[in-house]
């Protein structure tokens, strides 16, 4: 399989202080760009808004990240409207994103699918709060990104990460797997189909089945409730299966270089 990444590699290892200062500063761009645009109302922040219900929507934010206690500050939700340019892809697959460590944005769209399917809202949002939670937008894990081939690490873990702070995995793998399966249909692009970044959207939900398994198991979940009853328990799985999960991507990563 080819390595995307070979490029930005060879960039890195020629001058890693200038590659982490060229990083660093996109990651001071884009913050700026945001901010520009918040000023031009091309971007709504939800908690500022006039709208109760986009209000809510950053509540359920507010909760998750204040129960799970991951966070020093809860992430700021985003509504990007169409005339927003710094939205990361116009493919429809990329409904939620985490822009930054402090931004998680939704596009317009989305907004209005999700504010119709509250439960599927909440599990987007604790996958993307699980990416922030990782540290993925970092620019350690940003550089680590880049440079090395891509794989499926970074999504398994922000999906174990969710399940976590959203507080019920079953739920989770429940409404995650809903809205997964609705983004499949919508794209007409088959159940199946995986990517070098991406499990298939089966594939996803019977490992998040399995995870609320092994959760449950450990004694980290409530088998009636399906709630964690133990996060520090929680978080001591999932920093084992971390540990795994890195070694494994780190395997086919060398393998394809």
């Amino acid at each position: 399989m080819e390595d995307v990444n070979k490029e930005e590699r060879e960039n890195y290892l020629e001058n890693p202080e200038e590659y982490f200062q060229q990083v660093s500063s996109e990651l001071s761009e884009l913050r700026a760009k945001i901010k520009k645009e918040i000023a031009s109302d091309t971007i709504v922040v939800a908690k500022d808004s006039n709208n109760p219900e986009w209000v809510k929507m950053q509540e359920c934010v507010d909760t998750m990240a204040n129960n799970s206690g991951l966070f020093q500050t809860p992430p700021t939700l985003l509504i990007h409207t169409p005339d927003s340019k710094t939205y990361i892809s116009d493919d429809d697959m990329f409904n939620a994103i985490a822009l930054t460590p402090e931004y998680i944005a939704i596009k317009e769209y989305s907004r209005d699918y999700f504010l119709g399917h509250l439960n599927q809202f909440k599990a987007v949002m604790a996958h993307e709060m699980g990416h922030l939670a990782n540290g993925d937008q970092d620019i350690k894990n940003q550089i680590e990104r880049n440079i090395n081939p891509s794989n499926q690490k970074w999504e398994i873990l922000a999906d174990r990460m969710g399940a976590i702070i959203h507080g019920n995995p079953r739920d989770y793998a429940k409404y995650i797997s809903e809205f997964m399966f609705y983004v499949s249909g919508k794209n007409e692009t088959k159940p199946n189909h995986y990517s070098r970044t991406h499990l298939s959207t089966n594939g996803d939900a019977r490992m998040l089945h399995k995870w609320a398994d092994i959760l449950e198991r450990e004694g980290a979940m409530d088998k009636e409730t399906g709630e964690i009853i133990d996060r520090k328990k929680a978080m001591e799985i999932f920093n084992r299966s971390k540990d795994l999960t890195t070694s494994l991507a780190n395997i086919d990563s060398f393998s394809r270089r």
